[in-house]
């Protein structure tokens, strides 16, 4: 399912513990210091500062986006 972003989601297992966010559309409602780059192999995706606090926010608990391990 992945194609050409599979090397990508198994080179992820390598690299240490992240926080990710995928958002539920294309709009980013958060800071750009909390976000680290875009996830290669998911949509809407990037990966998230370890010190964000993106989980304490009312657009969270709206469901405007949310927060996993990467690789997930």
């Amino acid at each position: 399912m992945l194609g050409a972003d599979f090397s990508a989601f198994l080179r992820s297992y390598d690299l240490p513990y992240q926080r990710g966010i995928r958002f539920r559309d294309e709009r980013i409602p958060l800071p750009e210091m909390d976000l680290q780059g875009r996830i290669p192999y998911a949509k809407n995706a990037y990966y998230l500062a370890m010190e964000s606090v993106a989980g304490a926010t009312p657009l969270h608990e709206a469901g405007a986006f949310y927060i996993q391990e990467p690789s997930a």
